[in-house]
């Protein structure tokens, strides 16, 4: 899941944030940061 959340970076890059706060158990997966 992580090369598909680092090409899609740029288009998830601001829902990151959102996606973080949502999903607390998979913020490891989705923090591109």
């Amino acid at each position: 899941a992580a090369p598909a959340v680092v090409a899609a970076a740029p288009a998830v890059r601001t829902a990151t944030l959102t996606t973080v706060v949502n999903n607390p158990g998979h913020a490891v997966s989705y923090r591109v940061d």
